[in-house]
């Protein structure tokens, strides 16, 4: 099985995922690059994080 999660740098979404990584993330993404990553041994936190994003208030939480 694949689990594909799609998220960049920038986006509210990868903070509490890198969060939880207590390996070196260099080293996770040269493994991914070279096509290793089944030869790594990434550790990951078991804590849950939490991440929140809030709008300004001039700005539509929505467009419809």
């Amino acid at each position: 099985m694949v689990l594909e999660f799609n998220c960049r740098f920038g986006d509210p979404e990868t903070q509490p995922i890198l969060m939880r990584l207590e390996s070196d993330l260099l080293e996770a993404l040269e493994a991914s690059i070279e096509g290793r990553v089944s030869e790594g041994d990434f550790r990951w936190s078991r804590t849950l994080p939490c991440a929140s994003s809030f709008l300004p208030g001039d700005i539509p939480a929505s467009t419809s």
